[in-house]
């Protein structure tokens, strides 16, 4: 999005700011940050910038947790068939292969289980327990998913298989019969609410060896940053400690992976993991099998260069179909709406929530994204993806009588539709959008600052907050009347660069996606209200500080 309105964030308290940059012996820029990011004691700013995982909340504070520890203690001594059962996203992937090294340390080799995304979609399903249960199984974990699948569930308990379920998913009605159920939602007074499915098996696997599940906090690291939930609490934690570890990691599939994403040698950042390591373990799933990526993942053999370049493969084959479907989708958008409501004949249906949020980021407008299948009496499926101030799960809600299934949250939505209802439901949410308030979304700015502060001992500084995420965003702030020293030149890919200057500094602006968002030309002696994000560039051993472009006014 191209933000041209903003708001300043109202100023801090001077003493308190005072106060916390005299204790820690940072900078008032730095000590400000920490008070908008809902800093209040000194205390808390020292174990924000230094977290600790003696800081952990106990693993005992998430529901029926004690239950869970002692089945599996039973299942281990017993030496139990045990089946492990994660969704196909990163998250999921990365919490079944943490339990499987953990049962894999006691002995016992589990069987694992993903389901294919296009041809069983998400959830746990029956038919699944079904099959294992003739395999001997007497035992269920789920992570990532399970508080929704009932039906499975029930099978569960039909067959005399124990079920824990392992999830962060919110459900509305009744909860499914489990032996355990460990999901901070189901309670209001549960800690770790901000917990990502492989954080739940974190907490699971502490709960029976905490030494074992601190060995893997580059797993749960990367899963963590993946969901996109609130990199505040445990996470933050999970964050700060596990994302230097990726880099160190003695798993050998990780490493592949590294290698073919051209990071290997360097050590990472969240911004690492969203946009290089999480679409490629991702993209197993979206083109192929998810057990692809689970195989790179807890693998020891020598073929695990083959997966990470077959994964390589895959996500270019994704960026592919989701160019080709945002081409398509484009033209179909029906122009004056208040929403973008399209579908395609055969889309592929491993990229459509993406394809969605690509056009939320273009046209700042709630979209919903389905394909339709060559059988057209059987049901299409759709993703959707909400801007600021819609709520998805509403509106999805409010078309029930239309779909066939649907679920999601404030952000982001699934559903199934037939055909011959798609014209229907467009229209449904035209009308349900129709007297949403047409705005340009403001961007909320930390703090008007000249250039000049930026100095390299500044921005590296301002890294301490890190690692950035939802709940943690990274720092954005305002300089008006910005010099433009050089015109903008294209990078390749939509990207544009050109440089800056304050009173005695000059700086490289990268401006990723705004070749196409310039309204107006820029041209050098320009002068611009830039909004933009600070970074420490580390180009051949040489560590600059550059801008991110997020907004400007001419």
């Amino acid at each position: 999005m191209v933000y041209t309105s903003w708001q300043i964030r109202e100023k801090n308290n001077p003493y308190k700011v005072e106060e916390i940059a005299q204790s820690l012996r940072i900078s008032p820029l730095t000590a400000e940050l920490l008070i908008y990011r809902g800093i209040k004691t000194v205390e808390e700013a020292r174990k924000f910038i230094n977290p600790s995982l003696f800081s952990l909340n106990s693993p005992f504070s998430l529901p029926d947790m004690k239950k869970a520890k002692e089945r599996i203690e039973k299942a281990i001594n017993d030496n139990e068939k045990i089946l492990l059962y994660g969704d196909y996203d990163v998250d999921g992937i990365t919490g079944v292969a943490l339990l499987y090294y953990f049962f894999q340390s006691k002995g016992i080799k589990p069987e694992v289980y993903i389901p294919h995304r296009r041809e069983e979609g998400y959830g746990f399903h029956r038919e699944v327990v079904e099959k294992f249960s003739h395999k001997g199984v007497s035992l269920i974990i789920t992570i990532d998913c399970g508080t929704e699948g009932e039906e499975a569930a029930w099978e569960c308990k039909r067959r005399g298989i124990d079920l824990i379920i392992c999830d962060h998913h919110r459900k509305k009605g009744d909860l499914p019969p489990s032996f355990a159920l460990i999901n901070p939602h189901i309670y209001k007074e549960s800690k770790g609410k901000e917990l990502a499915g492989c954080g739940i098996a974190f907490k699971l696997v502490q709960s029976l060896d905490e030494k074992e599940a601190f060995k893997h906090l580059d797993l749960v690291s990367v899963g963590t940053i993946a969901d996109i939930v609130p990199v505040i609490g445990d996470n933050r934690i999970f964050a700060k400690v596990g994302i230097p570890l990726i880099s160190r990691t003695d798993k050998k599939g990780l490493k592949a992976l590294l290698n073919s994403c051209g990071i290997k040698k360097r050590s990472l950042t969240s911004w690492d993991i969203s946009f290089l390591i999480a679409p490629r373990l991702n993209a197993g799933g979206r083109i192929a099998h998810a057990m692809k990526s689970l195989e790179l993942l807890i693998s020891s053999n020598d073929n695990v260069e083959d997966i990470a370049t077959s994964l390589e493969l895959d996500n270019r084959k994704r960026r592919k179909e989701e160019l080709k479907i945002i081409k398509e989708a484009e033209v179909m958008a029906r122009k004056g709406e208040k929403a973008i409501v399209v579908a395609g004949d055969n889309w592929h249906v491993g990229v459509l929530g993406i394809v969605a949020s690509r056009l939320v980021e273009k046209y700042s407008l709630p979209s919903f994204v389905i394909s339709i299948p060559s059988d057209k009496r059987k049901a299409g499926k759709g993703s959707a993806r909400g801007f600021s101030g819609v709520n998805i799960f509403h509106l999805l809600e409010n078309s029930q009588d239309l779909l066939i299934t649907y679920g999601g949250h404030e952000k982001a939505g699934g559903f199934e539709i037939f055909p011959e209802k798609i014209d229907e439901f467009r229209e449904r949410i035209f009308h349900l959008m129709k007297d949403f308030p047409s705005f340009e979304e403001k961007i909320l700015v930390d703090k008007e600052i000249p250039l000049d502060i930026l100095t390299l001992s500044q921005g590296k500084e301002l890294s301490l907050l890190s690692p950035f995420g939802e709940g943690n965003e990274e720092p954005l702030f305002l300089t008006r009347k910005v010099e433009l020293v050089t015109s903008p030149k294209p990078l390749g890919n939509g990207h544009i660069k050109f440089w800056v200057k304050g009173k005695n500094l000059y700086f490289e602006v990268l401006g990723f996606g705004w070749e196409n968002k310039l309204k107006d030309g820029l041209n050098k002696g320009d002068k611009i209200d830039m909004i933009y994000t600070p970074r420490v560039n580390n180009w051949e051993g040489e560590k600059t500080v550059v801008l991110l472009l997020k907004g400007l006014k001419k």
